[in-house]
């Protein structure tokens, strides 16, 4: 929305000026637009192949392209220059942006962030920042914003400079190793591919496959007790890419158990995707996820739900890999009886012929191992990223032993004669049957909304049919517990958000007991929903006397709920022709401007002009 304000403001000495406002969308952008964090700024990055830096000449670039693994509506997108400098931003409403980036070539190549905003599969904020580079200047762009532009943009940063060589290396990595069942004869490259009806349903499932694995491995190390947001696995994964493989040895910021959880969460989170029963925070994501599709595009083909996305072979590459990292861990039948399946399945399977297939409680054996692999030893992790990278070959059955001769036959002795039968002995009393021990499993979601409510059942049996009795440690006090079956449920207000690690539910029969992995709770407080207004303005050049203007100290900018009362003013230097006003609350805002010159004088304000914040 943009709004002019062309009187004159009238001087004690006679000044005149115009104000121009440019009112910016709802959002909050309370942080520094040129602060994006340490781990998460934008970084230097040059503009192309040949290292040029473009001309000076203003380019009017149009870029289109979709946010999102979700995807994401009501983002905030930020636009940052070579330099890593802020330039612009955006209040998005949709999934699909439509915007033009007015810059001179030389400020190329360009980064784009977008955060907040809401996930149409989880219904919460996006767990993670997603980028994409603008390499040379153009007037027609195409770029999404996804987990594979960020992964192949951060990737890129670890390998070297950022340019058109780093950023092919790295898309080409994750294109034929790390594609999470993206198909490149359907979209070619995740980022520079316009999103069509056509290959919808390809990059919202691949890539909510791909947020899911990141998710899973930030959930896992959160229940060791270690802080780390979804920022920090990206970052992890993408330094350790930069020698080809998430296997803990590549940049300085790898790590070889977050790598190695990633590995494992993969094979979960993979066999789930292709058999398309996809689980998003403990919940199956396919409905959410052809419902998101539809909200997004809704002229959409009935064929382009996630269901009719074919398995690749890039993809049953993958998942053997990480099944056989998985393995490691957790050595159980139905991973060896999974990889013997999809090792026999061709490309172009459809989800529903696997889903058929696969051995009973594959999905839950692999999620137990994803959260069991967060405790293992060192040695245990180099094993698991060896063996997800191909550094060490797949398990081989144990070869059949050789059969052993036939002994020669005994002769048949001579029969001994009868002895006089023994009295029949006192029969034995039957003898106390050995105690089986309780068995108990289950998986919680660990993270949840203050004043949301939240329940957690296990499942528990005894093989001898005794009572069991239930009890918790590290619960937090908002939580209620039933010891007769183990419920763990409460609802968390604002003021208990934050992390609760180390919570164990153990199960007895009166002699012998079991334990539920550790787990951890993340109660996330809702975020405060505030605007922002972006004003520009421009400098007076004369008096209303006509005498020329020498100075201009600076500007009041005077704002307020009240109209007629504008309490709250901001001065900022003589030097500046706009500014942003961040964290105003919901309802109607008015602004005015009054200039100040070199002797300190003020003018009058301009007309007053008004902002909702809705």
């Amino acid at each position: 929305m943009v709004v002019c304000n062309t009187p004159g403001l009238r001087w004690r000495s006679s000044l005149l000026v115009a104000a121009l406002l440019v009112l910016g969308g709802c959002g909050d952008d309370s942080e520094d637009a040129a602060a994006i964090g340490a781990t998460n700024a934008a970084p230097p990055v040059t503009g192309g192949s040949t290292g040029s830096t473009g001309s000076g000449d203003e380019i009017d670039n149009r870029v289109t392209g979709s946010i999102g693994d979700g995807p994401i509506v009501g983002a905030r997108l930020r636009v940052f220059n070579k330099s890593g400098e802020f330039m612009q931003q955006y209040s998005l409403s949709g999934a699909d942006y439509d915007i033009r980036i007015k810059t001179k070539g030389n400020n190329y190549a360009l980064s784009l962030w977008a955060d907040q905003g809401t996930d149409l599969v989880t219904g919460l904020a996006p767990d993670f920042d997603m980028v994409a580079i603008l390499q040379n200047p153009s007037t027609r762009s195409v770029r999404n914003l996804n987990p594979f532009s960020t992964l192949i943009f951060k990737t890129a940063g670890n390998i070297g400079t950022i340019n058109d060589t780093t950023i092919a290396t790295a898309r080409n990595t994750v294109m034929t190793r790390y594609s999470f069942g993206l198909d490149s004869q359907v979209m070619a490259d995740p980022v520079n591919t316009a999103v069509t009806d056509d290959n919808i349903h390809h990059i919202v499932k691949s890539s909510e496959t791909l947020g899911e694995v990141i998710r899973r491995t930030r959930d896992a190390i959160l229940a060791t007790g270690t802080v780390v947001d979804g920022n920090d696995i990206v970052n992890a994964l993408a330094s350790d890419l930069s020698d080809g493989w998430i296997d803990g040895l590549g940049g300085p910021f790898s790590d070889a158990r977050i790598a190695a959880v990633a590995n494992v969460a993969t094979a979960a989170v993979l066999v789930e995707s292709i058999s398309n029963q996809l689980r998003v925070n403990g919940v199956n994501a396919t409905n959410a996820m052809d419902m998101a599709i539809l909200q997004v595009r809704p002229g959409v083909p009935a064929s382009s739900v996630t269901g009719n996305v074919p398995v690749t072979a890039a993809v049953l590459e993958q998942a053997i890999r990480s099944l056989w990292a998985a393995h490691v861990i957790a050595p159980d039948n139905s991973i060896a009886d999974t990889v013997s399946l999809l090792e026999n399945t061709a490309a172009g399977s459809m989800p529903e012929q696997l889903a058929a297939l696969l051995p009973a409680g594959v999905h839950n054996t692999l999620r137990q191992a994803t959260t069991t692999s967060a405790y293992a030893t060192d040695f245990t992790l180099e094993t698991i990223n060896a063996q997800a990278s191909g550094t060490l070959p797949p398990p081989q059955p144990a070869p059949e032993p050789e059969p052993l001769p036939e002994p020669e036959p005994e002769p048949i002795p001579e029969p001994e004669p009868q002895p006089e039968p023994e009295p029949e002995p006192e029969p034995e009393p039957e003898p106390v049957p050995a105690n089986n021990p309780p068995t108990i499993s289950g998986t919680p979601d660990t993270t949840l909304l203050a004043d949301a409510a939240w329940s957690f059942t296990p499942a528990a049996q005894d093989a001898d049919g005794d009572n069991l009795n239930f009890s918790v440690q590290g619960a937090p006090n908002w939580l209620n517990f039933n010891a007769a079956n183990g419920q763990l449920w409460g609802t968390p207000g604002i003021a208990d958000a934050g992390s609760y690690p180390n919570i164990r539910i153990t199960v007895s029969d009166g002699e012998a007991s079991a334990q539920l992995p550790a787990f951890s709770l993340t109660v996330t407080a809702p975020q405060p929903v505030t605007g922002s207004a972006s004003l520009s303005w421009q400098a007076p050049a004369m008096h209303t006397d006509g005498s020329a203007l020498t100075a201009i100290n600076g500007y009041r900018i005077y704002y307020g709920r009240d109209p007629a009362n504008l309490e709250q003013v901001i001065t900022v230097g003589g030097g500046l022709t706009g500014y942003v006003i961040d964290n105003l609350e919901l309802g109607t805002w008015y602004f005015a401007i009054a200039a100040v010159d070199g002797t300190g004088d003020e003018g009058s304000r301009t007309d007053l002009i008004s902002k909702s914040i809705n």
